[in-house]
């Protein structure tokens, strides 16, 4: 007699536990907040998790958009350069920068756009820290969300992991109701991949202006600061060949930049006692692009670098408000990204004919010296004026 409770409470558990499943289910693919589907059940462009969860959301987006152009790079990439300049020549653009990305992420992420679609140009911005040795990866990067292996063999690039916590966690259900509940005013990133940095104007500014960050980026050290390792990594220099080989191999227009820095980063390089390894990055990346390109019989990709001691980079950050060029020492605007674009995708003749020292100068084993002969040069003059202003 007491068996028939017990089994109606194991049927009721039973049925309970199946709709609160069914649920979940429903909720999360309705709002679809790891873009794990090509489509919404309730469209919504805004996708809050992509800042959380960008490695997952962004190789999800890849599979779905399958791109033909894509930014390449870190924070700094998905900030400054914008997928709608009209300098692209092919479309969809997706903006695949990563936050605090390493050269080893760039190269499997630019694998698998290459996989999953046609991709014909792509825009790569090179970082001084994505190079160091051991730089690592980071912690939600995974290997098996991607349609390649290291190696460029396809796989299938379904992650189990990603399925069972993207449909089924608490995680998840959070997600998807912050997915349903965004506004338009609090989306930190756009559906093309790139930040968005009217959310970014509006919290520094609420923190003090460009001022105060770039105050605190110095005083705290920040991630992307230069550490204390003393040579670039071998390993690291190999992805940066196998970029250069797929994009050959697959005839991708590859351009390639120095992203800008703020001389207040370069001086913190300095500060680090990093600043001929700076200096050697410059040279390696010169010598790997024309390597690849000697041995392959065809010209080397255009790269060219946009950092220095110029005008741009030793802009005067305002008491209140924003810079035009620079989030802080690091980040540089979409205004100025806008700049490189019309110097990366433009005729060469403007980078051709650059002075030394100035923003866009063609690098290759022609000017590589004079440009680091300017570099000196100019950290000089600019350390004797802010010695005088002191």
């Amino acid at each position: 007699m007491r068996s028939q409770p017990a089994t109606q409470y194991l049927v009721f558990m039973l049925l309970g536990s199946a709709v609160v499943l069914v649920l979940v289910l429903s909720l999360n693919r309705l709002a679809n907040p790891y873009c794990l589907f090509a489509n919404d059940w309730v469209p919504h462009e805004n996708k809050p998790e992509t800042f959380s969860h960008s490695r997952l959301v962004k190789a999800n987006q890849v599979r779905h958009l399958r791109p033909a152009a894509v930014v390449l790079g870190s924070s700094r990439a998905e900030s400054g350069i914008d997928p709608r300049h009209p300098a692209w020549r092919h479309h969809p653009v997706y903006n695949l920068g990563l936050a605090g990305a390493r050269i080893y992420e760039v190269m499997r992420y630019f694998q698998h756009a290459s996989a999953a679609g046609e991709v014909k140009e792509a825009v790569l911005v090179l970082d001084f820290f994505a190079f160091l040795e051991d730089s690592g990866v980071a912690k939600d990067f995974r290997e098996d969300r991607l349609l390649t292996d290291r190696d460029g063999a396809l796989q299938t690039g379904v992650s189990w992991a990603d399925r069972i916590s993207g449909m089924l966690s608490w995680d998840a259900c959070i997600a998807s109701i912050n997915t349903l509940l965004a506004g338009e005013a609090g989306f930190r990133h756009l559906a093309n991949g790139s930040r968005n940095t009217a959310f970014d104007i509006d919290r520094i500014l609420a923190r003090g202006g460009a001022a105060k960050a770039f105050e605190a980026l110095r005083r705290g050290g920040g991630s992307l600061m230069p550490g204390t390792t003393s040579r670039l990594g071998e390993r690291e220099k190999s992805c940066f060949r196998t970029i250069l080989d797929l994009a050959r191999k697959e005839h991708i227009d590859l351009r390639i930049a120095l992203g800008p820095t703020h001389v207040e980063y370069l001086e913190g390089v300095a500060a680090a006692d990093q600043w001929e390894l700076f200096l050697d990055w410059m040279r390696a990346m010169v010598e790997i692009v024309e390597e690849e390109a000697t041995r392959s019989g065809v010209a080397p990709f255009r790269l060219v670098d946009f950092n220095g001691y110029h005008e741009f980079n030793q802009e005067r950050m305002p008491e209140k408000g924003m810079a035009q060029y620079y989030f802080d020492p690091f980040h540089f605007t979409p205004r100025l990204g806008s700049q490189m674009m019309d110097l990366l995708m433009g005729s060469p003749e403007p980078l051709k004919t650059a002075p030394p020292g100035s923003f866009g100068v063609l690098l290759n084993s022609n000017t590589l010296d004079l440009q680091i002969q300017a570099y000196r040069e100019h950290r000089v003059r600019f350390s004797k004026q802010r010695s005088r202003k002191e």
